[in-house]
């Protein structure tokens, strides 16, 4: 073992003691990030990374500037950046740019995070890395991940503990995406039986990806590898077998017809396959996609506004997704085509689709001259295959980086014009460097090290069981300050106060609800266009003020009339008001959209008793 592993320590010393170790080492460490799990934070699975990544590629660059080598930026960088500060421009047409810029931590969804991820992408292209270091370092952090789990999990053969990455499609997204790592590495390898060992990495971290029962993860493998082969088989045997071709051609004609052509009938049937195996994802993501579609012909041109989808879908709500009165959080399409058309539009659309054709063409020049590249190649293809059905989360993300970056290394830079460069002295640029440092060193505080400060207290506030009195001077106190975005968190709180009041805990005073309402009037009118706000305040009015809570969720339900929900709380505040054949006519109109909201029609019961 200490023979067979010696040419990799004696490549990773030698990387090391070459010139800019500090930010090659910083690089190496970066993955390591995805095992940070903070109990103290709201979503902690996924706040925890988002922070630490963020601090991690701002010193990063921080470091990159001190150690004052030219930075190399290619159009792919260009492509990138613009497509990201497009996403900025459809926040400030709709009128909500923090929303964009910050967004849900979860999903990568706004601008902040994937500038991070831009930031990462350029300490990747300016390191002169040995990328079977990165990628061991990248296998290893997948062996901890699934170790830990098996560890805590313990004999059970179904996985139902979380990993440290989050869920269980956080997890077997990532382990098929380091299994492929993992196979480049070992095909690599010049040692045989260091090459099976790395092949039987792969398959244990293959086996447990099929132990978490994530059919998105392992179908974007198994497509890429059919989408591979058979663009190779086409481009060798066109000729001789132009018939396989044409058939398969007319084949997928047919089924395009079939399926999306007629959308009721495809509904039938994605209804039928999810009742006979038990899940609701085909179904509900064909809902999604409708209303995503829907968002874009509204907003053609820039869209909903980047992360302004779980606001906006409520309009557009079908009425065949919710479950539950409490089901409110759509945060996302479902589908990165989608989320870029709804919430983009054609202004953040166009430049995304030119980004993915430079970064393919150059995928498949580099494929052509290294043909052991194939494994790192599926796994790029699987990464975008999987967001047609999902929205890839952080872990999935950093590792999508990295192929990216691996796959455009071959690209030339972009040649800035010569008299830029010989007009301006070299104090000027050394003045811009400090400048750049400065500017990410306040982005530590402001993006990292004030969020984790926040959100850390706002954990205690929430789950704190202290008098409603004190509970609601912290509140206010909390709220009083200046946050990144402040709306998800009131939010949660909502949700809370109505959770107490369902499950019958002690209520909560008239003073605390009254804070919590004065803050959603604030978030109501910065964007009265936010209908997720108007409905968490006219349930925060069901608790205090019946007669208000009737006008706003007419309002709502006018303004969302697919949704189910919007006339469930309008028929509930109906009836607190003593209106009973309104709100017998507002929850028949809930169960037309939705039967299966069977505490509507519980309600609607209640309301003819009460009406006759």
């Amino acid at each position: 073992m200490i023979q067979a592993s010696h040419p990799i320590l004696h490549h990773l010393i030698q990387s090391l003691s070459q010139g800019g170790w500090p930010i090659r080492l910083w690089v190496y460490l970066m993955p390591f990030s995805l095992l940070w799990v903070s109990s103290d934070l709201p979503f902690p699975f996924v706040t925890s990374k988002a922070l630490l990544i963020t601090l991690w590629a701002l010193m990063g660059l921080t470091v990159m500037m001190f150690h004052r080598s030219p930075i190399r930026v290619t159009r792919f960088d260009l492509l990138l950046l613009i497509s990201i500060l497009l996403g900025l421009l459809t926040g400030f047409a709709n009128g909500n740019a923090a929303l964009s810029f910050y967004s849900t931590l979860e999903r990568c969804n706004g601008v902040a995070l994937q500038l991070m991820l831009f930031l990462y992408l350029l300490l990747l292209r300016n390191t002169k890395l040995d990328w079977r270091i990165y990628w061991s370092v990248v296998l290893f952090v997948s062996s901890i991940v699934w170790v830990d789990l098996l560890i805590r999990n313990g004999p059970h053969l179904e996985l139902q503990v979380a990993s440290l990455l989050g869920n269980e499609a956080y997890l077997a997204g990532f382990l098929m995406l380091s299994a492929l790592a993992s196979g480049w590495l070992g095909a690599r390898m010049p040692n045989g039986w260091v090459r099976w060992l790395l092949y039987c990495l792969v398959g244990v971290q293959i086996a447990i990806a099929v132990l978490t029962h994530n059919r998105s993860a392992i179908t974007s493998v198994l497509l890429a590898i059919a989408l591979l082969y058979s663009v190779n088989f086409a481009r060798k045997s066109i000729r001789r077998q132009l018939w396989v071709v044409a058939g398969m051609v007319l084949c997928a004609l047919l089924l395009l017809g079939v399926f999306f052509l007629q959308s009721g009938t495809f509904h039938d049937l994605a209804v039928r396959w999810d009742q006979s195996f038990r899940t609701g994802s085909i179904s509900t993501r064909l809902d999604l996609w409708l209303a995503a579609g829907r968002m874009f012909l509204e907003a053609p041109i820039f869209g909903a506004g980047f992360g302004n989808f779980l606001f906006v879908f409520n309009r557009h709500h079908p009425g065949l997704y919710a479950k539950n009165p409490g089901e409110e959080w759509v945060d996302n399409a479902h589908s990165l085509p989608f989320e870029m058309l709804a919430t983009t539009g054609l202004v953040g659309t166009l430049p995304w689709i030119i980004m993915l054709v430079v970064l393919f063409v150059a995928a498949f020049r580099r494929l052509r001259d290294h043909p052991t590249d194939r494994w790192l190649f599926v796994a790029l293809l699987a990464c975008f295959i999987e967001q047609l059905f999902v929205i890839n989360s952080i872990p999935k993300h950093m590792v999508q980086i990295g192929l990216m970056a691996y796959f455009t290394q071959d690209l030339p830079p972009v040649r800035w014009p010569i008299r830029w460069v010989s007009r301006c002295p070299k104090g000027v640029w050394l003045a811009c460097r400090g400048g750049v440092v400065a500017l990410c060193l306040l982005g530590v505080w402001h993006l990292a090290l004030a969020p984790y400060h926040s959100f850390r207290l706002f954990n205690e506030l929430r789950f704190d069981s202290a008098g409603t009195s004190v509970k609601k001077g912290r509140v206010e106190a909390y709220f009083s300050k200046p946050l990144i975005y402040t709306l998800w968190p009131k939010l949660l709180l909502v949700s809370d106060l109505e959770q107490a009041a369902q499950n019958g805990h002690p209520p909560f005073s008239k003073a605390y609800v009254a804070t919590l309402i004065a803050l959603m009037r604030k978030e109501v009118v910065k964007d009265s266009g936010n209908i997720k706000a108007r409905v968490a305040l006219g349930r925060l009015y069901l608790m205090s003020d019946p007669v208000a809570a009737e006008a706003i969720f007419e309002r709502v339900a006018r303004d969302a009339p697919n949704k189910p929900h919007s006339y469930y709380y309008l028929g509930f505040a109906q009836q607190l008001n003593g209106n009973a054949r309104a709100a017998a006519a507002s929850f028949r109109r809930c169960l037309d959209l939705d039967i299966k909201l069977t505490e509507c029609d519980r309600l609607l019961h209640l309301s003819k008793a009460d009406g006759s």
